[in-house]
């Protein structure tokens, strides 16, 4: 992540407008958290994070405090008495991508040495939803964990960020951070309907980001569709990234080598040189046409907070040499996303009036191209390569045009 604040100009940001995620929700809509982690908590123990809501776990069902009737609610209050009375909650990160994703977003980097390894916003305040679990055998001594995933459930995960955001009154970007194929991909799902709705023009301060998936350029079966009398080919992006006001980062390679927990050299090369597009990012168009990547992060590979107990913990050759267990590598799309959730937390503490249509536009509009982009906009890397501090630059203007 330090290589990533750079490559993004969110160093260069945060110096010149003091801009940290402070007073911004960033909602994890992923597998879950460790919510024990010293990443998510502040300086005198308690937590940063304001809810989780699991999705995988109906015992909670009937709560009176639980007004969806479905999964189970972990509120701010239950985390810190947890914490303080070094009880469990029934609830965790078993493979460890949820914690990923929330420590690139805003992760404190308490765990490592000057804060090295924080996230983009580090003193955002955190919302979690656990959608789904991706199967996950016993590992140390911890139980498996079944497969878990309702699509239907997504719905109700943007209800309850909408509802906590509104309750907090705090600006709120989420991030679903999970990928999927199949849909119309046209922006004309149930799921694409409900996301424009709960985010589209006027709406300040409501932002929702997820990616194209990992599906990279091809697919065996592609799609085609006709537009103005010709047959295209659809691109691999997925179904619920169509969505008109939804931000879609694709993903560019930031690091391909690094020195693991047990000291030996480890290598990720194949799949693109530093600064290339990530092979495995998914593409556009849409099937109505439109180019689908608003812009790529770099997220191939950075290095996050980790969940110890989790299943990803068990690779070393993932862990890096100085951080202690508590840091490894998280790539693709899935770390893509999480950088631009941050970015765009940063936007929001500098002007929270923004909305959807707004946060893309500038984050369009601010993108840089390189010799890798190639002229743009294109299906590949939409208008560029993210720039946090252009953006929050022009977030900042934004602000001051309408205040005068």
């Amino acid at each position: 992540m330090n290589i990533a604040r750079i490559e993004t100009g969110t160093d260069k940001a945060v110096e010149e407008f003091n801009v940290t995620g402070r007073g911004v929700l960033i909602a994890v809509v992923d597998r879950g958290i460790d919510w024990e982690n010293a990443d998510f908590r502040n300086e005198d123990g308690s937590t940063r994070i304001q809810g989780i809501f699991d999705l995988s776990d109906d015992r909670g069902a009937n709560d009176p405090q639980n007004h969806y009737g479905i999964g189970t609610i972990y509120s701010h209050s239950d985390i810190n008495d947890a914490l303080a009375n070094g009880s469990t909650l029934a609830t965790r990160d078993a493979l460890g991508h949820g914690t990923t994703t929330a420590g690139i977003a805003c992760g404190s980097g308490r765990n490592s040495p000057d804060a090295k390894y924080r996230g983009i916003a580090p003193d955002a305040s955190i919302l979690v939803v656990k959608i789904c679990s991706d199967g996950v055998p016993a590992h140390h001594n911890e139980v498996a964990e079944p497969y878990f995933f309702k699509y239907e459930r997504i719905e109700s995960a943007i209800d309850f960020v909408r509802d906590r955001a509104q309750a907090l009154a705090m600006p709120c970007v989420m991030v679903l951070n999970i990928g999927s194929q199949g849909g119309p991909t046209n922006g004309t799902s149930s799921l694409c309907k409900k996301i424009d709705a709960t985010v589209g023009p006027g709406k300040a301060g409501l932002i929702f980001v997820t990616g194209p998936g990992d599906e990279g350029h091809e697919r065996k079966h592609r799609l085609k569709t006709v537009l103005g009398g010709k047959s295209i080919k659809v691109g691999t992006i997925w179904d619920a990234a169509t969505a008109h006001y939804n931000i879609c980062p694709g993903d560019y390679v930031n690091r391909t080598t690094w020195t693991d927990i047990d000291h030996k050299h480890s290598e990720h090369h194949h799949e693109g040189n530093i600064g290339e597009i990530w092979k495995g990012s998914s593409v556009g168009p849409t099937a109505d046409g439109r180019i689908g990547i608003d812009f790529c992060a770099p997220g191939d590979s950075v290095f996050t907070t980790y969940n110890p107990n989790s299943f990803w913990a068990t690779f070393r050759h993932n862990l890096i040499e100085d951080g202690h267990g508590l840091y490894g590598r998280a790539n693709a799309v899935s770390a893509a996303n999480p950088i631009t959730t941050g970015i765009i937390a940063l936007m929001l503490q500098a002007n929270p009036q923004l909305d959807a249509p707004t946060i893309k536009s500038i984050l369009q509009r601010t993108a840089r191209v390189d010799r890798f982009t190639g002229e743009v906009p294109n299906t590949i890397w939409g208008f560029g390569k993210l720039d946090a501090h252009a953006a929050v630059k022009l977030a900042v203007s934004c602000g001051q045009q309408g205040s005068s």
